[in-house]
C-alpha cells in the first residue's frame, strides 16, 4: 500500500556526528492537497465540569448517608434501645405492683 523510498542525504556540517545520534525522516504523500480535520470535544468544558460535580455530589451525598447511619447506631440507636428499656421496665414494675397489691394480702382458698 506504500512505497518507501530511502534516500540518504549528507548530514548538515554543524551536526557532530561523534556527540549526537542524528535520524532524518521525509514523509511524502501522493495527492497534492490534504484533508484538514480539526478534532473537537464532544462536550464543552462547562458541561464536563458540570457532570464532574453532579458526580462528586451523589458519592458526597452517599457519604454523607454513610455517616449519618454510624452516627445513628452509635448514638440514637443506643439511647432509643435505652428509653424502651426503662418503658418496660416501668411497665413491668407497674404489673409487679398491681399483683403485689392484690394477691399477696389475699389468702388464696380452696
Amino acid at each position: 500500500q506504500f512505497k518507501v523510498n530511502s534516500t540518504f542525504a549528507s548530514v548538515p556540517a554543524a551536526v557532530d556526528l561523534n556527540s549526537t545520534s542524528v535520524s532524518l525522516m521525509a514523509i511524502a504523500v501522493k495527492k497534492k492537497y490534504l484533508n484538514k480535520t480539526k478534532r473537537t470535544a464532544l462536550i464543552g468544558s462547562a458541561a464536563y465540569v458540570a457532570n464532574i460535580g453532579g458526580i462528586l455530589s451523589l458519592f458526597l451525598g452517599i457519604s454523607f448517608l454513610s455517616l449519618f447511619e454510624v452516627v445513628y447506631f452509635i448514638t440514637l440507636r443506643v439511647l432509643i434501645n435505652f428509653w424502651n428499656m426503662k418503658k418496660r421496665e416501668a411497665k413491668f414494675h407497674k404489673q409487679q405492683c398491681w399483683i403485689d397489691n392484690n394477691f399477696k394480702k389475699q389468702p388464696f382458698k380452696h
